[in-house]
């Protein structure tokens, strides 16, 4: 069971209660007449794979450019407040519109016009201010141990083998049943022997394999099963 960290919780949501103000009043300052709410999700999420995991709030508020000429003007003139209010600020181009992206303080708010087909309102040029809380060790990190074997040479059953994969671990011998790997940056990715299974795929958990069952191929991983070829032969 995972353990919370004591007031990492309280943390993470007085984070929520500064974003959401900040978000609000930067909402209101572009279009005064709209009260945009956020859909607020029960629970923080992992937004980084990155071990040990932390959690955030993410925050959406729609806006339409009413007081603003254009969507593409409340990105910049969103922009432009967030850096009077002491954000760094950087602008980018998005394939379906511009944005500014400000941090502070582990903070990140962005500004981001929608076109056409990807405008948030059919009324009119709709444009979104998005939210991101610091990113925050929610649970004590829990250091993994790896499983013991389904099935070891001592206990194996009369007429089986062990698995030639997982020599009897039955657990996917990449992941060692977690279903994921990490890379260099220690993100999360898909174990790609088990595709997230977790389990060996050859012996499907078992550790090991029933003689009579095997595949000529199969055969051919144990030495012991191997039959002797002539000179030459294929």
């Amino acid at each position: 069971m995972m353990v919370e960290i004591p007031g990492a919780r309280a943390e993470l949501d007085n984070a929520f209660r500064i974003l959401d103000a900040n978000m609000r009043a930067l909402a209101r300052a572009l279009e005064p007449d709209q009260q945009p709410e956020p859909d607020l999700p029960p629970e923080p999420a992992v937004l980084d794979r990155r071990e040990p995991l932390r959690h955030a709030y993410q925050l959406t508020l729609s806006l339409v450019a009413m007081k603003q000429p254009c969507a593409d003007h409340a990105v910049h003139r969103g922009g432009l407040l967030l850096a009077e209010a002491g954000w760094s600020v950087e602008t980018d181009p998005g394939p379906t519109g511009n944005r500014a992206v400000a941090r502070r303080d582990g903070f990140v708010i962005t500004v981001v016009s929608c076109h056409g087909e990807h405008a948030v309102c059919r009324v009119g040029e709709g444009y979104a201010i998005t939210g991101e809380t610091p990113h925050v060790l929610l649970h004590e990190p829990v250091e993994f141990v790896p499983p013991e074997p389904c099935v070891t040479a001592g206990t194996l059953p009369a007429g089986a083998l062990l698995c030639y994969e997982c020599d009897g671990l039955g657990w996917c011998p990449c992941c060692l049943g977690r279903g994921f790997l990490l890379d260099d940056d220690r993100r999360r990715r898909r174990c790609t022997c088990c595709f997230t299974q977790r389990v060996c795929l050859i012996c499907e958990g078992a550790g090991l394999k029933w003689v009579h069952t095997l595949s000529g191929w199969a055969r051919e991983q144990y030495p012991e099963l191997r039959q002797d070829r002539p000179e030459g032969g294929g």
